[in-house]
C-alpha cells in the first residue's frame, strides 16, 4: 500500500480509540490522521461524547480518551484539565503536551518526566523534557 493510500483509507475511530485498552504509537498516527483529515468531525464528536461521559461517570478511561483527543483537536487547556491527576503514562504525556502547548513548559517537563516513570516512551519523554 503507498502512502497516499495509507492516507486516503478512512480508520475506525471507534476501534482504535475508544475501544482499544492500550494505544500503539501506531494507533495514536492513525488517529491524529484521521482527526486532521476527512473524519475530524467525526473524531470531534466522538471525544465531546466521550469527555460528556467521563465527566458524567467519572470513568477513568473515557476521561483519559477524552483528553487525548481534545489535545489533538487543538483544545490543550481542556486536555490538560481532563488528564489532571492520572496515574497513566500516556495521560501523563499528553498532559505535558498540553501544557508544553500552553507555554507551562516547567510544569510540561514534571509531567514528561512522571509519564516516564509510569511506562511512557522514557527516550521520547526525555527528548521532550529536553525541548
Amino acid at each position: 500500500m503507498s502512502l497516499s493510500q495509507a492516507v486516503m483509507e478512512p480508520v475506525d475511530i471507534q476501534e482504535l480509540f475508544v475501544h482499544r485498552d492500550i494505544l500503539s504509537s501506531d494507533d495514536i498516527e492513525k488517529i491524529v490522521r484521521a482527526a486532521s483529515g476527512t473524519q475530524a468531525a467525526e473524531f470531534e464528536r466522538m471525544v465531546e461524547r466521550l469527555r460528556v461521559e467521563a465527566t458524567q461517570t467519572g470513568d477513568h478511561q473515557k476521561a483519559v480518551r477524552a483528553g487525548i483527543g481534545l489535545f489533538f483537536i487543538g483544545k490543550p487547556d481542556e486536555a490538560a484539565s481532563l488528564l489532571d491527576g492520572s496515574s497513566d503514562g500516556i495521560a501523563r504525556y499528553y498532559r505535558a503536551q498540553a501544557l508544553s502547548t500552553l507555554g507551562r513548559h516547567e510544569e510540561a517537563a514534571s509531567e514528561f518526566e512522571e509519564a516516564a516513570q509510569k511506562g511512557y516512551d522514557p527516550i521520547d519523554c526525555t527528548l521532550r523534557r529536553a525541548g
